[in-house]
Order: C-alpha cells, then structure tokens, then sequence
C-alpha cells in the first residue's frame, strides 16, 4: 500500500517501491521566474506543506521546475527551468483542452496524464524527444519508472 502523502502536495509520484519520489504543486500562474519559483518553494516548505521528497516540481502552463536533491528549506535555484509548453501540449490536444481556458483542477488532471506517461515510458521501445532529455539527464524518469501517480486530497 502507497504511503499517501498527497493530500499536502497537488500530485505526489511514488516509485515502483511505494516510496515517495515527486512532489508535485501545480499552479495557474505564468510569467514566473527561477527567484520567484524559489521563494514559492521556500514558503511551501517553511509552513510544511511539502513532505520531503528527492524531486519537486512545481508546474506552471509556461514554465516548470524542477529541484533534485536539494535540501530543505532553502532558496535553492531549480536544477532545471523548462518551457512547460512543448511538454503539455500533445495532453492539451488530446484533452481538447486550451491552455488560457484551463481550470487548476483540470491543469492538474492534465500533469497526472502526462506523469502517467512517464511512468509506463519504455525507453527501449520509445524514442525521447528533445525537449524530454532532461527527464533522463535529472533521473526523474528512471525514479518514477513504473511508479503510482496521486492526486491530492
């Protein structure tokens, strides 16, 4: 049985051992940068909304970041800033979804698709497109590899 701490994280990934590997917090919010995204953290953290877990992520519709193994609490810069875009738009039009209509609970279901990808993603069989390689270069895609995808509570 998974350890469920998603009900202080919006999405929380647990590795193929049921041990918690991603936290994830989505938000609405677009033109953010890496000083904002820190802070934002760093405010999550100090007030215990976010379980210690080896990534965190947190997804805007433009931007998303991603901190590995860093420690807690601190104003770390994200070990990687990503155009969000080419990442969720193949969910987006499969959902039928734009994103300036998109509800946060909706953006929400929309990463958990996109999480579940990668979860069953078999790099053997699939090829990674360009915009992905960071998944495979930060070990995020390795970790969550045949993992459980939760929605917050």
């Amino acid at each position: 049985m998974v350890n469920r701490i998603a009900e202080k994280a919006d999405i929380a990934v647990y590795d193929q051992n049921d041990d918690l590997v991603l936290i994830v917090e989505a938000k609405l919010q677009q033109k953010t940068d890496a000083i904002w995204a820190a802070k934002f953290r760093r405010n999550l953290l100090v007030h215990g909304f976010l379980p210690n877990a080896r990534f965190f992520l947190l997804a805007m519709p433009d931007r998303f970041y991603l901190w590995k193994d860093s420690p807690l609490p601190t104003e770390d810069a994200p070990s990687y800033v990503l155009d969000a875009l080419p990442i969720i738009q193949p969910h987006l039009e499969r959902a039928g979804v734009n994103i300036d209509t998109v509800t946060e609970t909706g953006f929400q279901l929309l990463l958990m698709s996109w999480l579940f990808s990668l979860t069953t993603f078999d790099p053997d069989r699939e090829m990674l497109s360009p915009e992905l390689t960071w998944l495979a270069e930060s070990g995020l895609l390795a970790a969550i590899k045949r993992g459980n995808v939760v929605l917050g509570e």
